[in-house]
């Protein structure tokens, strides 16, 4: 189940993301924009912020972004009939106004320039007051645009996209109000008014052609893009409630079957295993601690002494009583202890001996920085050999990808779904997609040996502080010197502060001669062995961040508007804030 853990925690990860704020807890409860048209092409403009602060601050922001061809002048900012400091960096306007735990609202008035485009029928104010740049919400957000003067609203042409798309509303004096509502952070809403052209007299000519017949065909392009949209999704929402179901269903049922497929196995391999014994060695004790504990990840250099004290345990390598490793048989040797041999003994050591002094002279030295790394590499290698020869784990290459290849049937719904705000389906879909993509990769069953041997040391670690001393009296020498080499290499707490316990039971001399191994073993100074395991792993671990085994750390303004550069139409555009 620890495949399903991990892909929990990676979806929590995709959908919980935090949210970016800045150092002022704020919102915008209302936004009011007043735009009045002026005869000149003009347009002067008012705008009303409503902030509401939690702890201090000291101001408010305001984007303004022109269109291209056109300008902002005399910005003005106001606390009911204060004026305020204004501080300009190109678009964007600070506008001082400090406090603390209030609700506060800002009056803000500028011009644009040439912001009304002029045709021989028709006068044009096309304009984004804000755009996708814009990083705060508004609650409450209404724009209004009057006419130079009153006109008839049959004469009156008005429209907005995406935020702004069906919120316009024309009045019987001509003006247009455009109630959006609350609109979100990162969102567009571009507003589009003509009037008469007569309305703009002293306003130059853009073009001398007529309009009409564009704007409205634009209006309708909106129309039926928004038509097309509502039948795609419901559309996909159709289809959403037909695939979903039926995908889980395929993925939750080839999930119990490797559940339960497991679940028998473990079984099976209980019924024969022994209780508060130690297990036998199926392949050798390095590999056995790389395969349980390291097989995804760089051995630490616990291992490396594990695989030392092992070859001294199997009585090819004995200890001098002064802390001297000495090879006394090089046959019956695995490929990765052939390696190690001639990695400590041959490259750093001397004559068959091998000490901790001989490894810190030779690592003294930076030309054998690259030589030591590559033969630690190559005994890596030589360990993850053995567990291949092994065959602990099956192959389900087929089964693995015909489930990534069925993850690519939701890859395009998790564009389609959120881009017409099917948020729930979106949701769904992610789950199931991430879901199916981790599950093809992680997906790799043991074989029966490899499951036995990964469930019987990790027993051995679940009930080894509950094995009672009479128990470990009953083990043999080379048993506790297997658990010993074992809870080291892996770094097992409970079997690491059992120590003291161990080098007891190691050294009773009332332990039964009868349950000693035959071998070179028998008569070994146990005790001098644990103690100099500790001494190996700091010798070793500081060679290998010296020589870069491992990494050290592992252990452990202008004045003006610059045009253009908005989201919105014309590039222009802005946004709110707050300091």
């Amino acid at each position: 189940m620890k495949i399903w853990t991990f892909v929990l925690t990676i979806i929590l990860m995709i959908l919980v993301v935090p949210m970016t704020i800045s150092a002022e807890d704020y919102t915008i409860p209302e936004l009011e924009i007043n735009a009045h048209l002026q005869e000149n092409g003009n347009v002067f403009v008012e705008e009303s912020h409503t902030y509401r602060f939690e702890g201090e601050f000291n101001g408010i922001i305001r984007e303004l972004i022109p269109k291209r061809g056109t300008d902002i002048l005399n910005v003005e900012a106001f606390d009911s009939d204060q004026p305020l400091e204004i501080e300009q960096d190109e678009n964007e306007l600070r506008i001082h106004r400090a406090g603390e735990d209030e609700t506060i609202t800002i009056n803000l008035t500028y011009e644009i320039i040439d912001g009304v485009e002029r045709y021989s029928d028709l006068g044009q104010f096309y304009w984004p007051f804000f755009d996708d740049s814009n990083e705060s919400d508004y609650g409450d957000l209404t724009i209004n645009v009057f006419p130079p003067a009153e006109t008839l609203p049959a004469e009156v042409i008005a429209f907005g996209d995406d935020e702004a798309f069906e919120t316009e509303n024309i009045h019987d004096d001509g003006s247009v109000t455009f109630s959006f509502g609350e609109v979100p952070s990162g969102s567009k809403g571009d507003i589009r008014v003509a009037f008469d052209s007569e309305l703009f007299p002293a306003t130059s000519l853009k073009e001398d052609t007529p309009l009409r017949e564009i704007i409205l065909q634009d209006q309708q392009t909106l129309k039926d893009k928004a038509i097309a949209f509502d039948e795609r999704r419901d559309n996909l929402a159709s289809l959403s409630a037909i695939l979903l179901p039926v995908f889980a269903i395929i993925l939750g049922f080839i999930v119990l079957l490797t559940f339960f497929q497991r679940q028998r196995k473990m079984n099976h391999i209980k019924k024969d295993m022994p209780t508060g014994g130690v297990p036998s060695l199926i392949m050798s004790l390095p590999a056995t601690i790389l395969f349980t504990k390291y097989q995804h990840q760089q051995p630490p250099s616990e291992v490396l002494t594990a695989a030392l004290l092992d070859l001294v345990r199997k009585g090819n390598v004995t200890l001098l009583p002064d802390e001297k490793f000495k090879i006394i048989d090089r046959t019956n040797l695995l490929s990765h202890e052939k390696v190690l041999i001639v990695w400590l003994f041959d490259e750093i050591g001397q004559e068959n001996i091998f000490d901790f002094e001989m490894l810190k002279t030779y690592a003294d030295k930076k030309s054998n920085f690259s030589k030591y790394k590559a033969h630690h590499s190559k005994w890596v290698k030589e360990l993850r050999n053995e567990l291949k020869e092994h065959y602990l784990y099956k192959k389900r290459t087929r089964l693995r990808w015909s489930i990534g290849i069925a993850s690519l049937v939701l890859a395009p719904f998790l564009l389609l779904f959120p881009f017409h705000d099917l948020v729930l389906s979106f949701l769904l879909t992610l789950f199931l997609f991430v879901s199916t993509v981790l599950f093809s990769i992680l997906y790799n069953p043991k074989t029966y040996k490899g499951a036995k041997i990964s469930l019987e040391w990790s027993q051995l670690n679940s009930y080894f502080d509950k094995v009672d001393e009479v128990r470990k009296h009953t083990w043999t020498k080379d048993d506790q010197m297997k658990v010993f080499l074992y809870g080291l290499g892996t770094n097992n707490e409970v079997m690491t502060k059992k120590n003291k316990e161990l080098i007891l039971a190691f050294s009773n001399a009332n332990m039964s001669t009868s349950n000693q191994t035959d071998n070179s073993f028998a008569n070994l100074d146990v005790s001098s062995i644990i103690l100099i395991s500790a001494l190996a792993s700091s010798s070793f671990r500081k060679t290998d961040r010296t020589t870069g085994v491992v990494s050290a750390d592992s252990s452990s303004s202008s004045g003006g508007f610059s045009a253009g550069g908005g989201g919105g139409v014309g590039g222009g555009g802005g946004g709110s804030g707050a300091f």
